[in-house]
């Protein structure tokens, strides 16, 4: 057992809750303290802490933040950023806090301000939305819970000190994620001994992520463009963050706040604003303090909540022997699919076509990897420049890498094939013909609908020169726990 830290009573940054920031002081040692704080109480696994519901305690709201105002609540760093200096955690602290109460509160007059700027800018572009005006339905990982430390492309290109001091931040998040992949997996944490793992990873590497942010950090602060990108967005399907929007897309609030003056921004576009250097998460808890989190990870964000928030838990239903295991597959998701193409062969051009199903081996609309299995019927029929039909089974295993909720896709996947060639002209006319297969697409992603594209080649084991490349159009429907976010 990973023996505790202690706990550490820094001298508090504070940024006043009604104003848009004050000063932070030092703070002393540990993002520790923030991320396994004597608070955080151990329970088992039998409590789950299901990330689709609209528990009214989730996250920091608008409320949240009003309610502090009106007691004078300073808004403050909690544990240490060290070796970050008092004035880089400042120029953090009055960074964030500008922003959370930019896109918390409806009546701050900078937000206002830029409200009206951005009415009139989109009545006269009317194709440049969706955008929703609405504040933020909370900070957490649904919604506003990371930034992008960055700078515009052409002062980028300009100072190649800084594109080095990033690529050092870079490598740190990188670390983040595979170590937070190889000791939980793929998927979002829904119990305490999951959510431990994702923080111990996390941990292994947050002091050098650190330690590579604070050179950056100094060097960004004689770029008078630099700044940070916030995203804050909603799904329209199911509820996320609060609440439903009535539109036919997810609507992105960018908010670029300059570090020079702290000023928040909406931007329609992410350039030519923001060329990423770093990634950093953050956390607000009800009492006002901030928890800063290395890289910019939505699993470690929620792992964060299930560990310090006072989050609702669901018991999790004992396992009966018959009814409930009857219908766990009902979790998985499937799809049926159509495809039209040809067999682009050199000198054996002809139509093709298949019929096809997966199952996804991991549920969620957040899922980013996602292993698949995949059957497919093919059918090539003849053609002036082969005349034989070949009607083959695939069987193959891969791997999407998806954007969440909707978006593009990649496909890549291998297996076997077996099947029938027949060719009139032969001596023999039918002949058995199997081997090895392999694809990789690309498309996009809805709800339930899924467009793109897929090369395969088909690899007979005993004859190479019957080698079959294929490209298809693709369509999908894909059913399931499409409500569901892991």
């Amino acid at each position: 057992m990973r023996a505790r830290l202690p706990a550490v009573q820094p001298a508090a940054l504070t940024v006043p809750a009604g104003k848009a920031a004050p000063a932070p002081a030092p703070a002393a040692a540990a993002v520790r303290q923030v991320l396994y704080g004597p608070r955080v109480q151990r329970q088992n696994d039998k409590e789950s802490f299901d990330p689709h519901t609209r528990d009214p305690k989730r996250g920091f709201r608008g409320e949240d933040l009003a309610r502090l105002t009106a007691s004078g609540v300073q808004l403050t760093f909690s544990g240490s950023l060290s070796p970050l200096s008092a004035d880089l955690q400042k120029l953090l602290l009055e960074n964030i806090a500008a922003t959370v109460r930019f896109v918390l509160d409806p009546n701050d007059p900078g937000r206002i301000a830029q409200l009206e700027v951005l009415r009139d800018f989109l009545a006269k572009n009317p194709k440049a939305g969706p955008f929703s005006d609405q504040p933020a339905g909370r900070v957490d990982f649904t919604d506003l819970y990371h930034g992008h430390i960055c700078v515009p492309k052409p002062v980028l290109d300009n100072k190649a000190e800084l594109s080095k001091l990033g690529e050092a931040v870079v490598a740190r998040q990188s670390a983040i994620e595979e170590g937070i992949q190889s000791a939980f997996g793929l998927g979002m944490p829904t119990t305490k001994g999951e959510a431990k793992k994702v923080m111990a990873a996390a941990d292994q590497h947050r002091q050098l992520f650190l330690d590579a942010l604070a050179p950056l950090l100094q060097a960004l602060t004689g770029v008078p463009e630099a700044g940070v990108l916030y995203h804050s967005w909603e799904h329209d399907k199911p509820q996320v963050g609060g609440k439903p929007l009535d539109v036919s897309s997810s609507p992105v609030r960018r908010i670029f706040t300059p570090f020079a003056s702290h000023r928040p921004e909406f931007q329609l576009r992410e350039t030519p604003h923001c060329v990423p250097l770093a990634n950093f998460s953050f956390h607000v808890d009800q009492s006002g303090h901030i928890a800063l989190l290395p890289g910019a990870s939505s699993e470690m964000v929620r792992a964060f909540e299930i560990l310090h928030d006072a989050l609702v838990p669901m018991a999790q239903p004992a396992a009966e022997p018959a009814a409930a295991t009857a219908e766990a597959p009902a979790d998985k998701r499937w799809s049926i699919s159509a495809a039209a193409g040809a067999d682009v062969t050199p000198n054996a051009q002809r139509f093709g076509a298949a019929l096809g199903g997966r199952l996804s081996l991991r549920t969620g609309e957040l899922v980013v990897f996602n292993p698949q299995i995949g059957l497919n019927l093919l059918y090539l029929p003849s053609s002036d420049a082969n005349p034989s039909h070949l009607l083959a089974a695939t069987a193959d295993i891969g791997l999407r890498i998806q954007q969440p909720l909707k978006g593009f896709y990649f496909d890549v996947s291998a297996g076997g094939f077996a099947g029938f060639d027949v060719d009139p002209k032969r001596e023999t006319t039918t002949e058995p013909t199997g081997g090895f297969t392999a694809a990789a697409g690309a498309g996009w992603r809805w709800q339930h609908l899924e467009v793109g594209a897929e090369a395969r080649a088909l690899l007979p084991g005993a004859d190479a020169d019957r080698t079959n490349v294929l490209v298809f159009g693709r369509a999908a429907w894909r059913f399931g726990d499409s409500g569901k976010r892991k």
